[in-house]
């Protein structure tokens, strides 16, 4: 059986410390070394759960991108148009950096042959590009009136603030795993519970089907 699989974190492998050594090296074991306490056992059984932690959030994060960036250009598209990617019409309400964005992703599509449009457009953007979207410049012409519009299940009593604070912890937990960095002392319980939210505030049955196959909570209890 597999050590990611173990429950009872059984002894590792002596060729499996030397292979540590080798592949992972000693720096980059450092951070789950100094969690386990130095014990190196430990350490390699906290970076395969931290391995496993992070794949077990890809599935969620992907569904949540997915839904997020459409709900927010289905915002654009109402406001704006289906050209509101173009330079001429995006410079009018998006700062000079988004703009530039959206013309590299403009570019790529051309270069890939596929003519840009705009569910292209929406799928070719990063993820850092639709979080930034919900900075607070963009509150008095999009977010003062188009919130509900994005998120048409969020609760009342929540502003535009909560909604951006939440995106941006999200955005740095879904870099830190894309990243390959340690998820240690983070509280995964609350982000994921955050992520499952900001899902519902979108649409509840999609999250209703995402979190009936989540494999999340699992792993939080798995830690060594």
């Amino acid at each position: 059986m597999p050590i990611s699989q173990h429950t009872n974190y059984e002894e590792v492998p002596n060729a499996l410390l030397v292979a540590f050594d080798r592949t992972i090296t000693p720096a980059r074991l450092h951070p789950y070394m100094f969690a386990a306490g130095f014990k190196k056992q430990r350490a390699i059984h906290l970076y395969i759960w931290n391995t496993m932690m992070g794949q077990s959030f890809h599935f969620p994060m992907q569904a949540f991108e997915v839904a997020y960036r459409n709900s927010i250009g289905a915002v654009f598209l109402d406001k704006y148009g289906d050209k509101w990617w173009r330079e001429s019409v995006a410079s009018k309400f998006l700062d000079e950096r988004s703009v530039q964005e959206l013309s590299l992703a403009r570019r790529r599509l051309k270069q890939r042959g596929i003519k840009p449009n705009c569910d292209e457009m929406v799928a070719g953007l990063s993820f850092g590009f639709w979080a930034a979207m919900m900075a607070p410049r963009y509150k008095p012409a999009v977010w003062s009136s188009h919130l509900i519009q994005a998120f048409p299940h969020m609760p009342a009593n929540l502003d535009h603030k909560g909604i951006y604070d939440r995106v941006n912890r999200i955005l740095d937990l879904r870099n830190r795993i894309f990243h390959q960095e340690p998820l240690l002392g983070y509280n995964l319980s609350g982000l994921y519970s955050e992520l499952m939210q900001m899902m519902k505030w979108i649409c509840p049955e999609t999250q209703g089907w995402v979190k009936s196959t989540c494999s999340v909570p699992r792993f939080i209890r798995l830690k060594p």
